[in-house]
């Protein structure tokens, strides 16, 4: 299993080159536009592969796109003259996400291989009711426009699945290889666990969270479901779909200052506090964050987020993961967090904590962790080189 990190930019190589990651993610944006100038993006393909880097393409539409995307997804013709209009407007559509992907493929085929349509399939902030309305059957379709115009020109090219699973809501991958089981190479997943760290009573996803329970049993709790999750979604896909390898663009482990956490709950447990600011007894953040507009982030602290990392990281490896790519280098300074609320973003999406970083550039623990699996990986590849 091969380990990358997010978002690489030149500035910043030191922290690729340490940890020994080769992989990330570059983002090719409004790619269904053929005015678009692309010499920045293509110049960064160009020192990603330089720096030794396989780069995962984030493939994103207009908005412009999108917007003329979802009204297709709703509308409900009366006649069969409004079903001509309707299919024709979505195949004109379809026809020009097929040569965007085209172009793309064109430009960056010398430095990409492996190409992500952007849209996570089942995501409640981009899913469900939001971004893809009837999804199953339009997702379908516009995957497998954009692998069309992808392998016209670039037969190698592969196609991820924009990934999800959040907090073991699996149930996206299993649409995904009903309605576009032949439309996708690989198995993407984004399966950030924000909330289920410990056993629940009577073993119910419903019930009370056992916080008392010790971290080794939390550890090896949230990893089974791993497991078992991992395991029935390749019952699916190798039955509904084609086998498709599993991996990840983008995935990280929420985390603060493990005193920040320990503060807390000393807090909670000598009642000086009536209430946490935090989800649950065991998470927190910061008094010096607490920003204007947002009353909570939930994150564990980094010394116990590294001994769930190791283990997810694990159960990863387990399931035959190709690439795992960790979301990201360093988590944003106040200023930053303050500018994401003041433009409507919720601090306990889980990408805003997941920095292998602090915002002051220290490490956190779980930044040896994911350098150790990276060696690990590297001294793998050497290995069979050699053999």
């Amino acid at each position: 299993m091969q380990l990358g990190l997010d978002m690489w930019v030149p500035e910043q190589n030191e922290f690729w080159q340490e940890l020994q990651v080769t992989w990330t993610k570059q983002t090719w944006a409004d790619f269904d536009d053929p005015d678009q100038d692309r010499r920045d993006i293509l110049d960064l393909l160009e020192a990603s592969r330089a720096a030794g880097l396989r780069v995962i393409l984030d493939v994103r539409p207009s908005p412009g796109l999108v917007a003329a995307l979802l009204p297709l997804q709703t509308m409900v013709p009366k006649d069969e003259a409004g079903e001509r209009a309707l299919a024709e407007k979505t195949d004109a559509l379809l026809a020009r996400m097929i040569a965007g992907g085209a172009r793309c493929a064109a430009l960056c085929k010398d430095l990409v291989a492996d190409f992500e349509w952007w849209g996570e399939f089942d995501c409640p902030c981009t899913g469900v009711g939001a971004i893809w309305p009837n999804k199953e059957v339009h997702y379908a379709r516009y995957l497998g426009a954009v692998r069309e115009g992808l392998k016209a020109v670039l037969p190698e090219a592969r196609l991820w699945n924009g990934g999800y699973g959040v907090c073991f809501e699996d149930k996206f991958m299993g649409e995904l290889a009903e309605h576009a089981g032949q439309l996708f190479d690989v198995a993407n997943w984004h399966d950030y666990n924000v909330t289920e760290y410990w056993p629940r009573t009577d073993n119910d996803p419903k019930g009370t969270p056992l916080y008392a329970t010790p971290i080794s049993e939390c550890v090896a709790h949230s990893a089974r479901l791993h497991e078992e999750m991992y395991a029935r979604n390749r019952a699916l896909l190798d039955t509904l779909g084609a086998g498709q390898p599993y991996a990840s663009s983008e995935w990280g482990i929420v985390s603060v200052r493990q005193e920040w956490v320990d503060m807390y709950r000393k807090a909670f447990h000598e009642h000086e506090m009536r209430t946490l600011p935090m989800w649950d007894p065991a998470e927190s953040l910061a008094p010096g964050y607490q920003l204007e507009g947002q009353q909570d982030v939930s994150a564990l602290g980094d010394e116990e987020a590294a001994l769930f990392l190791d283990a997810w990281l694990a159960a990863r490896e387990q399931a035959g993961f190709e690439v795992v790519n960790y979301h990201y280098l360093r988590d944003p300074d106040r200023s930053g967090l303050q500018g994401a609320v003041n433009g409507g973003c919720d601090l306990k999406f889980w990408g805003y904590f997941c920095g292998l970083q602090f915002s002051d550039g220290t490490p956190k623990a779980t930044w040896d962790v994911l350098k150790r699996w990276a060696m690990k990986a590297k001294e793998a590849h050497t290995d069979a080189e050699v053999q």
